[in-house]
Protein backbone atom coordinates (compact mmCIF):
# COMPACT_ATOMS: atom_id res chain seq x y z
CA UNK A 1 0.00 0.00 0.00
CA UNK A 2 1.00 3.62 -0.53
CA UNK A 3 0.98 5.60 2.73
CA UNK A 4 1.50 9.35 2.87
CA UNK A 5 2.03 11.85 5.67
CA UNK A 6 1.30 15.56 5.26
CA UNK A 7 2.43 17.85 8.07
CA UNK A 8 4.31 21.14 8.28
CA UNK A 9 6.15 19.99 11.41
CA UNK A 10 9.43 18.37 10.25
CA UNK A 11 9.77 16.38 13.49
CA UNK A 12 6.33 14.81 12.99
CA UNK A 13 7.11 13.99 9.36
CA UNK A 14 10.40 12.38 10.33
CA UNK A 15 9.06 10.33 13.25
CA UNK A 16 5.95 9.05 11.44
CA UNK A 17 7.91 8.30 8.26
CA UNK A 18 10.56 6.44 10.26
CA UNK A 19 7.84 4.27 11.82
CA UNK A 20 6.10 3.36 8.56
CA UNK A 21 9.39 2.67 6.76
CA UNK A 22 9.80 -0.30 9.09
CA UNK A 23 6.38 -1.78 8.33
CA UNK A 24 6.38 -4.58 5.77
CA UNK A 25 2.87 -3.80 4.54
CA UNK A 26 3.91 -0.30 3.41
CA UNK A 27 5.20 -0.68 -0.16
CA UNK A 28 5.59 3.05 -0.76
CA UNK A 29 5.84 6.07 1.53
CA UNK A 30 5.47 9.77 0.64
CA UNK A 31 5.82 12.84 2.83
CA UNK A 32 4.54 16.36 2.20
CA UNK A 33 5.36 19.50 4.15
CA UNK A 34 2.77 21.67 2.39
CA UNK A 35 -0.75 21.31 1.05
CA UNK A 36 0.42 22.62 -2.32
CA UNK A 37 2.91 19.78 -2.70
CA UNK A 38 0.28 17.24 -1.61
CA UNK A 39 -2.33 18.46 -4.09
CA UNK A 40 0.16 18.66 -6.96
CA UNK A 41 1.22 15.07 -6.31
CA UNK A 42 -2.40 13.88 -6.16
CA UNK A 43 -3.23 15.59 -9.45
CA UNK A 44 -0.13 14.28 -11.21
CA UNK A 45 -0.67 10.74 -9.92
CA UNK A 46 -4.42 10.24 -9.40
CA UNK A 47 -5.44 7.16 -7.44
CA UNK A 48 -1.84 6.63 -6.33
CA UNK A 49 -2.38 7.23 -2.62
CA UNK A 50 -4.11 4.68 -0.41
CA UNK A 51 -3.82 6.14 3.11
CA UNK A 52 -3.02 9.69 4.13
CA UNK A 53 -2.19 10.94 7.62
CA UNK A 54 -3.12 14.60 7.36
CA UNK A 55 -2.54 17.39 9.85
CA UNK A 56 -5.33 19.96 10.13
CA UNK A 57 -3.29 23.14 10.41
CA UNK A 58 -0.64 24.27 7.96
CA UNK A 59 0.26 27.67 9.35
CA UNK A 60 -2.89 29.78 9.02
CA UNK A 61 -4.37 27.36 6.48
CA UNK A 62 -6.69 24.46 7.32
CA UNK A 63 -6.38 21.24 5.35
CA UNK A 64 -10.08 20.36 5.78
CA UNK A 65 -10.96 22.25 2.61
CA UNK A 66 -8.79 20.04 0.38
CA UNK A 67 -10.22 16.72 1.58
CA UNK A 68 -13.17 16.61 -0.89
CA UNK A 69 -10.86 17.30 -3.84
CA UNK A 70 -8.37 14.71 -2.61
CA UNK A 71 -11.13 12.11 -2.34
CA UNK A 72 -12.30 12.88 -5.88
CA UNK A 73 -8.77 12.70 -7.26
CA UNK A 74 -7.77 9.57 -5.34
CA UNK A 75 -11.02 7.64 -5.18
CA UNK A 76 -9.80 4.88 -2.89
CA UNK A 77 -7.99 7.23 -0.54
CA UNK A 78 -8.63 7.00 3.20
CA UNK A 79 -7.87 10.30 4.95
CA UNK A 80 -6.88 10.03 8.60
CA UNK A 81 -6.55 13.32 10.43
CA UNK A 82 -3.49 13.31 12.70
CA UNK A 83 -3.52 16.46 14.76
CA UNK A 84 -3.07 18.11 18.12
CA UNK A 85 -6.40 19.91 17.69
CA UNK A 86 -9.24 17.55 18.63
CA UNK A 87 -11.98 20.11 19.30
CA UNK A 88 -15.53 18.92 18.59
CA UNK A 89 -16.33 21.44 15.82
CA UNK A 90 -13.13 20.57 13.97
CA UNK A 91 -13.69 16.85 14.45
CA UNK A 92 -17.15 17.01 12.88
CA UNK A 93 -15.99 19.34 10.12
CA UNK A 94 -13.32 16.81 9.09
CA UNK A 95 -15.75 13.89 9.01
CA UNK A 96 -18.33 15.88 7.05
CA UNK A 97 -15.57 16.78 4.57
CA UNK A 98 -14.78 13.09 4.00
CA UNK A 99 -12.13 12.06 6.54
CA UNK A 100 -12.42 8.45 7.69
CA UNK A 101 -10.29 8.73 10.79
CA UNK A 102 -9.20 11.19 13.44
CA UNK A 103 -6.20 10.57 15.68
CA UNK A 104 -4.58 12.88 18.24
CA UNK A 105 -0.83 13.33 18.03
CA UNK A 106 -0.65 12.40 21.70
CA UNK A 107 -0.96 8.69 20.88
CA UNK A 108 2.30 6.70 20.70
CA UNK A 109 3.72 6.54 17.19
CA UNK A 110 3.89 2.75 17.35
CA UNK A 111 0.08 2.60 17.60
CA UNK A 112 -0.43 4.13 14.15
CA UNK A 113 -0.19 0.72 12.53
CA UNK A 114 -2.99 -0.57 14.77
CA UNK A 115 -5.30 2.23 13.66
CA UNK A 116 -4.32 1.83 10.03
CA UNK A 117 -5.28 -1.84 10.21
CA UNK A 118 -8.65 -0.78 11.61
CA UNK A 119 -9.23 1.01 8.30
CA UNK A 120 -8.03 -2.04 6.37
CA UNK A 121 -10.64 -4.10 8.19
CA UNK A 122 -13.38 -1.68 7.13
CA UNK A 123 -13.48 0.36 10.33
CA UNK A 124 -12.55 3.94 11.17
CA UNK A 125 -9.26 5.01 12.71
CA UNK A 126 -10.17 6.72 15.95
CA UNK A 127 -9.43 6.48 19.64
CA UNK A 128 -12.20 5.54 22.11
CA UNK A 129 -12.35 9.19 23.19
CA UNK A 130 -12.97 10.36 19.62
CA UNK A 131 -15.56 7.62 19.14
CA UNK A 132 -17.43 8.88 22.20
CA UNK A 133 -17.40 12.41 20.76
CA UNK A 134 -19.07 11.07 17.62
CA UNK A 135 -21.65 9.13 19.62
CA UNK A 136 -22.54 12.20 21.67
CA UNK A 137 -22.82 14.26 18.50
CA UNK A 138 -25.34 11.93 16.88
CA UNK A 139 -27.35 11.06 19.95
CA UNK A 140 -31.08 11.98 19.71
CA UNK A 141 -30.83 14.85 22.17
CA UNK A 142 -28.60 16.61 19.68
CA UNK A 143 -31.69 17.26 17.59
CA UNK A 144 -32.67 19.99 20.04
CA UNK A 145 -29.51 21.83 19.02
CA UNK A 146 -31.04 22.30 15.56
CA UNK A 147 -34.16 24.04 16.88
CA UNK A 148 -32.89 27.48 15.92
CA UNK A 149 -32.30 26.35 12.32
CA UNK A 150 -35.56 24.39 12.19
CA UNK A 151 -37.47 27.41 13.44
CA UNK A 152 -36.17 29.33 10.44
CA UNK A 153 -37.90 26.90 8.10
CA UNK A 154 -34.94 25.01 6.64
CA UNK A 155 -35.92 21.83 4.79
CA UNK A 156 -33.78 18.72 4.27
CA UNK A 157 -32.25 20.05 1.06
CA UNK A 158 -31.24 23.29 2.75
CA UNK A 159 -29.70 21.38 5.64
CA UNK A 160 -27.64 19.41 3.11
CA UNK A 161 -26.62 22.59 1.32
CA UNK A 162 -25.59 24.20 4.60
CA UNK A 163 -23.59 21.11 5.59
CA UNK A 164 -21.67 21.24 2.31
CA UNK A 165 -20.92 24.91 2.86
CA UNK A 166 -19.69 24.12 6.37
CA UNK A 167 -17.51 21.35 4.96
CA UNK A 168 -15.61 23.82 2.78
CA UNK A 169 -17.13 22.97 -0.61
CA UNK A 170 -17.00 25.66 -3.32
CA UNK A 171 -20.18 26.60 -5.22
CA UNK A 172 -19.03 24.54 -8.20
CA UNK A 173 -18.21 21.54 -5.98
CA UNK A 174 -21.65 21.78 -4.37
CA UNK A 175 -23.24 21.92 -7.82
CA UNK A 176 -21.28 18.85 -8.93
CA UNK A 177 -22.18 16.97 -5.75
CA UNK A 178 -25.89 17.74 -6.00
CA UNK A 179 -25.94 17.53 -9.82
CA UNK A 180 -27.39 21.04 -10.08
CA UNK A 181 -26.40 24.02 -12.22
CA UNK A 182 -24.00 26.30 -10.34
CA UNK A 183 -26.22 29.33 -10.99
CA UNK A 184 -29.08 27.54 -9.27
CA UNK A 185 -26.79 26.79 -6.33
CA UNK A 186 -25.99 30.51 -6.02
CA UNK A 187 -29.72 31.28 -5.97
CA UNK A 188 -30.40 28.62 -3.32
CA UNK A 189 -27.55 29.90 -1.18
CA UNK A 190 -28.85 33.48 -1.31
CA UNK A 191 -32.25 32.18 -0.24
CA UNK A 192 -30.60 30.20 2.54
CA UNK A 193 -28.80 33.31 3.79
CA UNK A 194 -32.10 35.19 3.95
CA UNK A 195 -33.72 32.44 5.99
CA UNK A 196 -30.78 32.29 8.38
CA UNK A 197 -30.67 36.08 8.56
CA UNK A 198 -26.97 36.13 7.65
CA UNK A 199 -25.11 38.03 4.97
CA UNK A 200 -22.25 35.73 3.99
CA UNK A 201 -20.84 32.22 4.02
CA UNK A 202 -18.84 32.70 7.21
CA UNK A 203 -21.92 33.71 9.18
CA UNK A 204 -23.94 30.82 7.73
CA UNK A 205 -21.24 28.31 8.67
CA UNK A 206 -21.03 29.78 12.17
CA UNK A 207 -24.79 29.34 12.52
CA UNK A 208 -24.47 25.73 11.40
CA UNK A 209 -21.74 24.82 13.88
CA UNK A 210 -23.48 26.71 16.69
CA UNK A 211 -26.50 24.50 16.08
CA UNK A 212 -24.49 21.28 16.04
CA UNK A 213 -22.00 21.67 18.87
CA UNK A 214 -22.52 22.47 22.54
Amino acid sequence: MHVAIADDDPEVLESVAEYFQKQEYVRRLSTFSSLTDLMEFAKERPNSLDYLFLDVHFGQEESVGVIPELRRTCRNLEVIMFTSDDSSPLLMKCFFAGATGFLPKSIPINQLGHYLKMCLDGGAAMTPQIARELVRFFQPQRASKNQKLMAQGLDDNQFQLLKLLASGYTYQEIADTLDVNVNNIKYYIKKLYRQLDVSNRSEAVSAYWASRVK
